[in-house]
């Protein structure tokens, strides 16, 4: 089973590989999260709202050992599921591979793109998700 539980402070996390990727995409904005599995930190999630009609998710990355497992999957939903709550219309993205040696730019736009993301109309470069907001 995996739980997310937000991050308060980046002392929390244990993985070295973890805190360099909050450290390098975190800012005072970002709600960041951290994803256990059996309570072994897996995964990272950082995600902002930024108060218009979509969210956007600065970064999805699970850890080498823990990937093929849908870890990168729970976190993506995950973050459409908050920007869903607040009532965000969409949820963007910017495609680029953290680990060249696992999945190339492309095979990651690719991935988004089974996962329902389009091109963004406004925005090149980016992936949008158009999302149904959740009943309060």
């Amino acid at each position: 089973m995996i739980k997310f539980v937000a991050i308060l402070n980046e002392l929390e996390i244990k993985s070295d590989v973890l805190q360099f990727r909050l450290a390098q995409g975190s800012t005072p904005r970002t709600q960041d999260f951290v994803a256990l599995r059996h309570e072994v930190e897996v995964g990272l999630l950082i995600f902002e709202d930024w108060e218009l009609p979509f969210s956007f998710v600065y970064e999805v990355f699970v850890l080498q050992e823990a990937r093929n497992d849908r870890i990168g999957s729970l976190l993506l939903s995950q973050a459409e599921m908050i920007a869903a709550k607040l009532g965000r219309s969409s949820i963007r993205l910017i495609p680029r591979s953290l680990c060249e040696e696992a999945m190339s730019d492309l095979e990651l736009t690719t991935w988004y793109k089974r996962k329902g993301y389009i091109e963004c109309a406004s925005e090149t470069g980016q992936l949008e998700k158009f999302l149904f907001p959740s009943p309060a």
